[in-house]
Protein backbone atom coordinates (compact mmCIF):
# COMPACT_ATOMS: atom_id res chain seq x y z
CA UNK A 1 0.00 0.00 0.00
CA UNK A 2 1.59 3.45 -1.02
CA UNK A 3 1.95 5.71 1.79
CA UNK A 4 -0.72 8.60 0.32
CA UNK A 5 -3.36 5.53 0.70
CA UNK A 6 -3.42 5.09 4.16
CA UNK A 7 -2.67 8.48 6.12
CA UNK A 8 -6.56 9.22 6.46
CA UNK A 9 -6.04 6.23 9.04
CA UNK A 10 -3.63 7.72 11.15
CA UNK A 11 -5.44 10.79 11.91
CA UNK A 12 -7.32 9.19 14.78
CA UNK A 13 -4.30 7.61 16.48
CA UNK A 14 -4.16 8.80 20.21
CA UNK A 15 -1.21 11.65 21.27
CA UNK A 16 0.25 9.11 23.77
CA UNK A 17 0.07 6.55 20.80
CA UNK A 18 1.64 8.45 18.44
CA UNK A 19 4.76 8.96 20.81
CA UNK A 20 4.80 5.41 21.13
CA UNK A 21 5.06 4.80 17.39
CA UNK A 22 7.78 7.20 16.99
CA UNK A 23 9.54 6.16 19.63
CA UNK A 24 9.65 2.47 18.53
CA UNK A 25 10.36 3.40 14.55
CA UNK A 26 13.62 5.28 15.78
CA UNK A 27 15.08 2.87 18.04
CA UNK A 28 13.74 -0.07 15.23
CA UNK A 29 15.81 2.12 12.37
CA UNK A 30 18.54 2.02 14.73
CA UNK A 31 18.93 -1.37 15.98
CA UNK A 32 17.33 -3.02 13.42
CA UNK A 33 14.85 -5.58 15.25
CA UNK A 34 11.69 -6.32 14.61
CA UNK A 35 8.58 -4.07 15.94
CA UNK A 36 7.11 -6.96 18.47
CA UNK A 37 11.01 -7.78 20.02
CA UNK A 38 10.88 -7.51 23.71
CA UNK A 39 14.51 -5.90 23.43
CA UNK A 40 13.34 -2.96 21.75
CA UNK A 41 10.05 -2.47 23.52
CA UNK A 42 12.26 -2.82 26.59
CA UNK A 43 15.01 -0.15 25.34
CA UNK A 44 12.31 1.99 24.62
CA UNK A 45 10.48 2.03 28.13
CA UNK A 46 7.34 0.85 26.20
CA UNK A 47 5.27 -2.38 28.01
CA UNK A 48 3.34 -3.20 24.83
CA UNK A 49 2.97 -2.41 21.03
CA UNK A 50 0.32 0.73 20.70
CA UNK A 51 -0.44 -0.85 17.31
CA UNK A 52 -0.25 -3.81 15.44
CA UNK A 53 3.85 -4.77 14.28
CA UNK A 54 2.83 -5.13 11.09
CA UNK A 55 0.73 -1.80 11.12
CA UNK A 56 1.38 1.47 8.20
CA UNK A 57 1.49 3.65 11.35
CA UNK A 58 5.42 2.59 11.65
CA UNK A 59 6.28 3.61 7.70
CA UNK A 60 4.72 7.28 8.91
CA UNK A 61 6.64 6.97 12.34
CA UNK A 62 9.97 5.98 10.23
CA UNK A 63 9.16 9.26 7.70
CA UNK A 64 9.07 11.52 10.62
CA UNK A 65 12.00 9.98 12.29
CA UNK A 66 13.96 10.32 9.10
CA UNK A 67 13.50 14.47 9.47
CA UNK A 68 14.64 14.47 12.55
CA UNK A 69 18.09 12.43 12.16
CA UNK A 70 20.11 15.53 12.73
CA UNK A 71 18.65 15.71 15.74
CA UNK A 72 18.43 12.27 17.16
CA UNK A 73 21.76 11.02 15.68
CA UNK A 74 22.48 7.45 16.46
CA UNK A 75 20.92 7.97 20.30
CA UNK A 76 18.34 6.05 21.23
CA UNK A 77 15.09 7.61 22.13
CA UNK A 78 13.22 6.87 25.12
CA UNK A 79 9.19 6.85 25.94
CA UNK A 80 8.03 9.36 29.11
CA UNK A 81 5.31 7.79 29.69
CA UNK A 82 2.66 8.64 32.44
CA UNK A 83 6.06 9.10 34.61
CA UNK A 84 5.75 11.69 36.96
CA UNK A 85 8.98 13.58 38.14
CA UNK A 86 9.56 15.62 41.36
CA UNK A 87 8.91 19.27 41.62
CA UNK A 88 11.11 21.87 42.65
CA UNK A 89 9.97 23.80 46.21
CA UNK A 90 8.94 26.91 44.81
CA UNK A 91 6.24 24.61 42.96
CA UNK A 92 5.36 22.67 45.80
CA UNK A 93 5.08 25.92 48.10
CA UNK A 94 2.53 27.49 45.91
CA UNK A 95 0.62 24.10 44.77
CA UNK A 96 1.35 21.28 47.42
CA UNK A 97 2.20 18.76 44.37
CA UNK A 98 5.61 16.96 44.85
CA UNK A 99 4.98 15.32 41.79
CA UNK A 100 3.60 15.44 38.41
CA UNK A 101 3.41 15.17 34.58
CA UNK A 102 6.60 15.89 33.07
CA UNK A 103 6.93 18.58 29.84
CA UNK A 104 9.17 16.28 28.21
CA UNK A 105 7.45 13.27 26.39
CA UNK A 106 10.36 11.66 24.93
CA UNK A 107 14.27 11.80 25.56
CA UNK A 108 17.84 11.03 24.04
CA UNK A 109 20.93 11.14 25.99
CA UNK A 110 21.16 14.57 24.27
CA UNK A 111 17.90 16.32 24.14
CA UNK A 112 14.26 15.95 25.75
CA UNK A 113 10.93 16.24 23.51
CA UNK A 114 7.80 18.00 23.59
CA UNK A 115 5.82 16.66 20.90
CA UNK A 116 2.77 18.33 19.37
CA UNK A 117 0.85 17.40 16.42
CA UNK A 118 -0.07 20.07 13.98
CA UNK A 119 -3.30 21.44 14.40
CA UNK A 120 -4.51 23.47 17.83
CA UNK A 121 -2.81 21.85 21.04
CA UNK A 122 -2.66 23.13 24.50
CA UNK A 123 0.64 24.04 26.28
CA UNK A 124 -0.95 23.92 29.35
CA UNK A 125 -4.13 23.64 31.19
CA UNK A 126 -3.98 24.39 35.00
CA UNK A 127 -6.36 24.62 38.03
CA UNK A 128 -5.94 27.64 40.43
CA UNK A 129 -2.88 26.41 42.10
CA UNK A 130 -0.91 25.73 38.90
CA UNK A 131 -1.80 29.06 37.72
CA UNK A 132 -0.71 30.82 40.42
CA UNK A 133 2.87 29.20 39.54
CA UNK A 134 2.92 29.79 36.74
CA UNK A 135 1.98 33.20 36.97
CA UNK A 136 4.28 33.80 39.64
CA UNK A 137 7.42 31.94 37.92
CA UNK A 138 6.50 34.15 35.05
CA UNK A 139 7.19 37.18 36.63
CA UNK A 140 10.59 35.73 37.63
CA UNK A 141 10.65 37.80 40.78
CA UNK A 142 10.42 41.37 39.54
CA UNK A 143 7.91 43.99 41.78
CA UNK A 144 4.39 42.90 40.93
CA UNK A 145 2.24 46.04 40.03
CA UNK A 146 -1.57 46.70 41.10
CA UNK A 147 -2.63 44.55 37.49
CA UNK A 148 -0.89 41.69 38.46
CA UNK A 149 -2.33 42.01 42.20
CA UNK A 150 -5.38 42.03 40.96
CA UNK A 151 -5.10 38.76 39.10
CA UNK A 152 -3.87 36.64 41.48
CA UNK A 153 -6.59 37.83 43.76
CA UNK A 154 -9.39 36.74 41.39
CA UNK A 155 -7.34 33.53 40.85
CA UNK A 156 -7.78 33.01 45.10
CA UNK A 157 -11.49 34.18 44.11
CA UNK A 158 -14.30 32.20 44.53
CA UNK A 159 -15.16 32.74 41.64
CA UNK A 160 -12.00 31.00 40.17
CA UNK A 161 -14.34 27.78 40.76
CA UNK A 162 -12.64 24.51 42.31
CA UNK A 163 -14.96 21.40 41.77
CA UNK A 164 -18.54 22.97 41.26
CA UNK A 165 -20.92 20.66 40.20
CA UNK A 166 -23.67 20.99 37.57
CA UNK A 167 -26.63 18.80 36.40
CA UNK A 168 -25.53 19.20 32.78
CA UNK A 169 -22.61 20.31 30.43
CA UNK A 170 -21.38 23.76 30.50
CA UNK A 171 -22.51 24.31 26.47
CA UNK A 172 -26.23 23.08 27.16
CA UNK A 173 -26.79 25.40 30.10
CA UNK A 174 -25.70 28.11 28.14
CA UNK A 175 -27.54 27.67 25.52
CA UNK A 176 -29.88 27.56 27.55
CA UNK A 177 -31.46 23.68 26.65
CA UNK A 178 -30.50 22.34 29.90
CA UNK A 179 -29.81 22.84 33.87
CA UNK A 180 -32.16 25.16 36.04
CA UNK A 181 -32.60 29.10 35.70
CA UNK A 182 -30.35 29.28 38.53
CA UNK A 183 -27.10 27.38 37.02
CA UNK A 184 -27.73 29.12 33.85
CA UNK A 185 -27.23 32.38 35.79
CA UNK A 186 -24.53 31.20 37.60
CA UNK A 187 -22.51 29.83 34.50
CA UNK A 188 -23.16 33.09 32.68
CA UNK A 189 -21.95 34.92 35.61
CA UNK A 190 -18.86 32.99 35.74
CA UNK A 191 -18.48 33.31 32.31
CA UNK A 192 -18.09 36.98 32.32
CA UNK A 193 -15.57 36.31 35.34
CA UNK A 194 -13.59 33.91 33.29
CA UNK A 195 -13.39 36.48 30.20
CA UNK A 196 -12.38 39.81 32.60
CA UNK A 197 -9.84 37.67 33.96
CA UNK A 198 -8.74 36.65 30.72
CA UNK A 199 -8.52 40.31 29.89
CA UNK A 200 -6.98 41.18 32.31
CA UNK A 201 -4.07 38.66 31.94
CA UNK A 202 -2.85 39.77 28.37
CA UNK A 203 -3.62 43.10 29.03
CA UNK A 204 -0.54 42.59 31.58
CA UNK A 205 1.27 40.44 29.06
CA UNK A 206 1.18 43.59 26.70
CA UNK A 207 2.63 45.73 28.85
CA UNK A 208 5.23 43.41 29.90
CA UNK A 209 6.82 41.59 26.85
CA UNK A 210 9.49 39.77 29.20
CA UNK A 211 6.87 38.08 30.80
CA UNK A 212 4.51 37.01 28.30
CA UNK A 213 8.19 34.97 26.70
CA UNK A 214 8.27 33.63 30.40
CA UNK A 215 5.06 32.66 30.86
CA UNK A 216 4.52 30.82 27.63
CA UNK A 217 8.15 29.12 28.11
CA UNK A 218 7.01 28.06 31.55
CA UNK A 219 4.01 26.26 30.08
CA UNK A 220 6.12 25.25 26.93
CA UNK A 221 9.67 23.70 29.36
CA UNK A 222 8.58 23.35 33.02
CA UNK A 223 11.75 24.58 34.36
CA UNK A 224 10.64 26.33 37.42
CA UNK A 225 8.21 23.61 38.10
CA UNK A 226 11.32 20.88 37.88
CA UNK A 227 14.12 22.47 38.34
CA UNK A 228 16.51 20.12 36.55
CA UNK A 229 16.06 16.41 34.78
CA UNK A 230 14.64 14.96 31.62
CA UNK A 231 11.19 16.48 32.94
CA UNK A 232 11.94 19.54 31.46
CA UNK A 233 11.85 19.87 27.57
CA UNK A 234 14.17 21.60 25.96
CA UNK A 235 12.44 21.36 22.50
CA UNK A 236 9.40 20.79 20.75
CA UNK A 237 8.98 18.64 17.54
CA UNK A 238 5.63 19.53 15.66
CA UNK A 239 4.47 16.79 13.31
CA UNK A 240 1.71 15.87 10.85
CA UNK A 241 0.47 12.20 9.85
CA UNK A 242 2.35 12.65 6.31
CA UNK A 243 5.41 11.91 7.87
CA UNK A 244 6.61 15.61 7.88
CA UNK A 245 8.09 17.33 11.29
CA UNK A 246 10.06 20.49 12.51
CA UNK A 247 12.27 20.50 15.74
CA UNK A 248 12.31 23.63 17.13
CA UNK A 249 14.86 24.70 20.40
CA UNK A 250 13.14 25.97 23.54
CA UNK A 251 14.89 29.05 23.95
CA UNK A 252 13.34 33.16 24.28
CA UNK A 253 14.21 33.09 20.67
CA UNK A 254 11.94 31.00 19.86
CA UNK A 255 9.26 31.74 22.04
CA UNK A 256 9.68 35.47 21.60
CA UNK A 257 8.53 34.32 17.82
CA UNK A 258 5.65 32.54 18.64
CA UNK A 259 4.51 34.40 21.79
CA UNK A 260 1.79 36.41 20.66
CA UNK A 261 -0.15 33.97 19.04
CA UNK A 262 -0.67 31.96 21.76
CA UNK A 263 -3.90 32.35 22.79
CA UNK A 264 -4.22 32.59 27.08
CA UNK A 265 -7.43 32.67 28.24
CA UNK A 266 -9.58 31.20 31.27
CA UNK A 267 -12.01 28.85 30.67
CA UNK A 268 -14.28 26.28 32.37
CA UNK A 269 -12.37 22.55 32.93
CA UNK A 270 -14.37 19.16 33.49
CA UNK A 271 -17.63 17.59 32.46
CA UNK A 272 -19.55 16.43 35.71
CA UNK A 273 -17.16 18.42 38.17
CA UNK A 274 -16.37 21.88 36.47
CA UNK A 275 -13.29 23.93 37.77
CA UNK A 276 -11.80 27.30 36.41
CA UNK A 277 -8.36 26.83 34.36
CA UNK A 278 -5.96 28.76 32.44
CA UNK A 279 -5.54 27.82 28.96
CA UNK A 280 -2.88 28.68 26.16
CA UNK A 281 -3.91 27.65 23.26
CA UNK A 282 -0.82 26.45 20.71
CA UNK A 283 -1.90 26.42 16.75
CA UNK A 284 1.13 24.40 15.50
CA UNK A 285 2.15 24.12 11.78
CA UNK A 286 4.81 22.99 9.92
CA UNK A 287 6.97 26.53 8.20
CA UNK A 288 9.51 26.80 6.17
CA UNK A 289 12.92 26.86 8.13
CA UNK A 290 14.18 30.06 9.72
CA UNK A 291 17.50 30.93 9.87
CA UNK A 292 17.96 29.42 13.34
CA UNK A 293 16.92 25.85 12.01
CA UNK A 294 18.97 26.19 9.71
CA UNK A 295 21.89 26.73 12.11
CA UNK A 296 20.98 24.58 15.00
CA UNK A 297 20.72 21.79 12.23
CA UNK A 298 24.21 21.99 11.68
CA UNK A 299 24.80 22.13 15.11
CA UNK A 300 23.26 19.02 15.76
CA UNK A 301 25.13 17.35 13.11
CA UNK A 302 28.06 18.38 14.28
CA UNK A 303 27.50 17.40 18.21
CA UNK A 304 26.51 13.24 17.05
CA UNK A 305 29.63 12.86 15.33
CA UNK A 306 32.32 10.78 16.93
CA UNK A 307 35.01 13.25 16.00
CA UNK A 308 34.82 16.43 14.41
CA UNK A 309 37.54 17.88 12.04
CA UNK A 310 37.94 21.19 10.55
CA UNK A 311 36.68 19.54 7.58
CA UNK A 312 33.57 18.80 9.34
CA UNK A 313 33.24 22.24 10.69
CA UNK A 314 33.78 24.17 7.37
CA UNK A 315 31.90 22.23 6.03
CA UNK A 316 28.58 23.26 8.77
CA UNK A 317 29.69 26.71 7.78
CA UNK A 318 29.80 26.53 4.00
CA UNK A 319 25.80 24.50 4.43
CA UNK A 320 24.49 27.30 6.82
CA UNK A 321 25.33 29.99 4.28
CA UNK A 322 23.96 27.97 1.34
CA UNK A 323 20.84 27.04 3.58
CA UNK A 324 20.60 30.44 4.05
CA UNK A 325 20.91 31.86 0.77
CA UNK A 326 17.93 29.51 -0.16
CA UNK A 327 16.43 30.45 2.42
CA UNK A 328 15.83 33.85 1.31
CA UNK A 329 15.04 33.04 -2.47
CA UNK A 330 12.22 31.38 -1.41
CA UNK A 331 10.46 33.41 1.27
CA UNK A 332 11.67 36.47 -0.95
CA UNK A 333 9.40 35.94 -2.98
CA UNK A 334 6.00 35.33 -0.15
CA UNK A 335 6.75 38.71 0.70
CA UNK A 336 8.65 41.71 3.41
CA UNK A 337 6.39 39.15 6.44
CA UNK A 338 7.54 36.12 5.25
CA UNK A 339 11.60 37.62 4.77
CA UNK A 340 10.98 38.61 8.76
CA UNK A 341 9.89 35.26 10.14
CA UNK A 342 12.72 33.88 7.84
CA UNK A 343 15.26 36.07 10.05
CA UNK A 344 13.31 35.59 13.41
CA UNK A 345 12.32 39.15 13.29
CA UNK A 346 9.66 40.62 15.06
CA UNK A 347 8.24 44.36 14.17
CA UNK A 348 7.25 45.77 17.50
CA UNK A 349 7.07 49.57 16.50
CA UNK A 350 6.61 51.98 13.12
CA UNK A 351 6.56 55.26 13.32
CA UNK A 352 5.31 57.19 9.96
CA UNK A 353 6.41 60.38 8.66
CA UNK A 354 4.77 62.90 6.67
CA UNK A 355 6.95 65.06 4.84
CA UNK A 356 5.32 68.56 2.95
CA UNK A 357 6.49 70.10 -0.20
Amino acid sequence: MRLEEYLKEAEDLSATRWEEVIVLSCNKMLKDLEYDSSELLTMSAIKKLPVPADSDYYKVGEEIVKKLQNVLGNNILIHNGANKASTTSFWYDITGKSKDTPKTDLYTSQTNISLKKTGSSQLMSGVEKETMATLYAALDNKNSNDLFKEIIKDVQSNKFLKNVKTSAGIRDIKKGIAGTPKEREFVTDISDFHKQLTDKINAFADTDKEFRINFVKEAMDGEKKFGKGTAIADSIVVFDTTGNARYHKIDKSYVGSIANSIKIRISFKGSKTKTSALRMDYKTKITENTIYDIIDNEYNKLLNESIITEAKIFQSIKNIVTGIVNGLKKVIKKGFKAVMEFLGLEISNVTSTNYTF
